[in-house]
C-alpha cells in the first residue's frame, strides 16, 4: 500500500480523488457514461433500446437508496447485493463510477464481481481507471475472490485487469472475457519447520 499512496503524492491530479456510494443526482452521469460505452460496444448493446435503458435507470436510482433489484439468471431469480460507487475529487467533480456485485446470492462474504466500470472520456489516459480500480480493491478484505467481464471493445480495460492480477478465465458469448482475481495465498512458504 505505501507504494500506491507514495504513487498518488507524486500526481495532484489523484490526491483527493475518492470512491463514494452513488447519490440519486449521479444516476445520470453514470447512465450518460453507459450509453457512450454501449454505443462503442463497451457494454450491451441493450441499452441502447428505451425499456432496457429505462429499467437500468431505475435499478441505479433503487441503488442509490438501498434498494436492490432481483436479477434473473441461470440460477433463477436471485437478491444480489448491488453498490454503485462514483470516483471523482471535488474539484474535478464525478470522473467515473463502478457497480458491483455478489458473484452469486450470498456470496459476499467470499465472491464479488464488477459489473461495469467507467471512466469519463476527458479523463482517460491519465491513470485514472487504475486509480479508481486499486481505491476499489483497497476497499475490500484480501481474503475475497473478484470476478470481472469485459466486452471485446473493451480492450483498455481488459489490459488494465490483467495488470491489477486478474487471470483470464474463458472466453464466453460474443467475445466476453471472463476474468478473475483470487485472494494472495500468505504464508504458505516456510510451512514445514526445520527438525
Amino acid at each position: 500500500m505505501d507504494e500506491y499512496l507514495e504513487e498518488i503524492r507524486d500526481k495532484p491530479h489523484f490526491r483527493d480523488a475518492v470512491l463514494r456510494s452513488a447519490k440519486p443526482e449521479d444516476v445520470e452521469f453514470v447512465m450518460a457514461l453507459l450509453m457512450r460505452g454501449a454505443a462503442l460496444g463497451h457494454f450491451t448493446s441493450g441499452l441502447l433500446f428505451g425499456p432496457y435503458e429505462q429499467g437500468q435507470r431505475e435499478a441505479f436510482l433503487n441503488l442509490t437508496q438501498g434498494i436492490g433489484t432481483p436479477v434473473q439468471t441461470d440460477r433463477g431469480v436471485e437478491r444480489k447485493q448491488t453498490a454503485l460507487w462514483i470516483y471523482g475529487s471535488p474539484h474535478l467533480g464525478n470522473i467515473g463510477f463502478i457497480e458491483i456485485a455478489e458473484k452469486h446470492e450470498g456470496s459476499g462474504n467470499q465472491e464479488w464481481e464488477i459489473l461495469t466500470a467507467g471512466i469519463s472520456e476527458e479523463y482517460r489516459g491519465r491513470g485514472h481507471g487504475r486509480n479508481m480500480l486499486k481505491l476499489f480493491m483497497f476497499n475490500f478484505p484480501p481474503e475475497l475472490t473478484l470476478y470481472a467481464r469485459c466486452y471485446p471493445a473493451s480492450k483498455s480495460m481488459f489490459r488494465l485487469l490483467k495488470s491489477l492480477g486478474f487471470k483470464l478465465l474463458g472466453i464466453i458469448d460474443s467475445g466476453i472475457r471472463e476474468l478473475e482475481k483470487r485472494p494472495a495465498k500468505i504464508g504458505l512458504r516456510n510451512q514445514n519447520p526445520k527438525k
